[in-house]
């Protein structure tokens, strides 16, 4: 294999790694910054033998497998942050040393390529073993599946070529390793690995990257509810013979706490009303922050008499909250306004049924506030 095909991987692991710490910077999940310095590592791994002429060629080896059992680490950090397996960290730190020093022992202590290569694959390897073995077997997106296969295939192939390091590596020095079948094999599987899993890697971090800004055109960015996109996104189309409910919720005097305490405050008030939703709703409901102080909860399935007590019970949960926790030391309230999706064919679109809450949340500003007003139709 000539030098130039050599230099080639360091020269496309470097490029990867760069890609991978940029994504990260870009936005991407944790484990990109895994991947990226695993790929770095890589490549300073392969770049070391150019050292050959000016350091002894024991510690441009130990130097070399040294920087692959990091890399192996890194590639498993990575694997463990993004299908949340557990870190183990004393067990994997232990791992690491074994890693560093067994293959150190072969070229400094037994002074063999064959005993120094045996050390750095098996070591290497287990490492990679243990955080797929506490990762999900089978995770459900097929680029994730495809990860979690390569890994494997990656460990296979470490092994295999340690099965062939008899017939590989045989009358081969430390200093004429690149040149061996061992050598070859472990640049070309490098190669062609390295380049399968970092596209492989490079397309499940930039696409959770696209679903999470998808996600965040969805939300509204102060409450973490919905907002109103994803109330229309969620509800969808009305299902025949399935009537859904909607509430309409307007905080009371809601300005008035704004410029007396602050918007800060108001921002509070907002959150903890936010939260008293989330702990209110059933399963399958949603609330979502339509303007400043005005929200829509949504309830597939129920009738107005099912949303008027879910209604009864956020308004009860109002009263009872202390909202001195957010800087306020007077009781805050809300109107309520009910109003029904019938389905396809009577009441079609979200839109309508929450007009109709609308009127009964403007009924019940104009009678008083604190009230919950509704009926089927306008």
């Amino acid at each position: 294999m000539g030098d130039g095909f050599a230099w080639t991987i360091p020269l496309i692991q470097s490029g990867f790694g760069v890609l991978f710490l940029l994504a990260r910077r870009a936005g991407a999940a944790p484990e990109a910054r895994c991947w990226g310095v695993a790929y770095l590592l890589t490549a300073a791994a392969f770049a070391v033998p150019a050292l050959e002429p000016v350091l002894p060629i024991e510690i441009v080896a130990v130097s070399a497998d040294t920087l692959f059992a990091l890399a192996f680490y890194h590639y498993a950090s990575a694997l463990l942050v993004r299908f949340g397996g557990p870190v183990v960290s004393w067990l994997r730190l232990v791992l690491l040393v074994i890693s560093i020093a067994a293959p150190a022992i072969g070229v400094l202590w037994i002074g063999t390529l064959q005993a120094e290569l045996i050390a750095s694959d098996v070591t290497c390897s287990l490492q990679l073993a243990l955080a797929l073995v506490l990762i999900p077997l089978w995770p459900k997106s097929g680029i994730n599946r495809a990860i979690v296969a390569l890994s494997w295939f990656n460990i296979v192939d470490n092994l295999i070529r340690t099965a062939s390091i008899p017939f590989t590596t045989g009358g081969t020095s430390f200093d004429t390793f690149l040149g061996s079948e061992y050598g070859y094999l472990m640049q070309a599987t490098a190669m062609v690995t390295g380049f399968a899993f970092a596209i492989l890697a490079l397309a499940s971090i930039m696409s959770d990257v696209v679903a999470a800004h998808r996600r965040d055109a969805l939300i509204d960015p102060l409450t973490g509810l919905l907002n109103r996109r994803g109330l229309e996104v969620t509800a969808g189309p009305g299902q025949a013979g399935r009537p859904d409910s909607v509430i309409s919720v307007d905080l009371d005097h809601f300005k008035r706490v704004n410029d007396t305490y602050g918007h800060e405050v108001g921002d509070r008030v907002l959150v903890a009303f936010a939260d008293l939703i989330h702990r209110t709703l059933p399963r399958g409901c949603a609330g979502a922050r339509v303007g400043g102080e005005e929200f829509v909860v949504w309830l597939p399935g129920r009738t107005m008499s099912q949303a008027e007590m879910i209604a009864v019970r956020l308004r009860a949960s109002m009263a009872a909250h202390d909202w001195t926790e957010e800087g306020i030391d007077e009781r805050q309230t809300a109107s309520f306004g009910l109003g029904l999706r019938l389905g396809e064919g009577a009441d079609e679109t979200l839109a309508a049924a929450i007009r109709r809450a609308d009127i009964r949340l403007y009924e019940a500003k104009r009678t008083g506030r604190d009230r919950i007003r509704g009926q089927v139709a306008a």
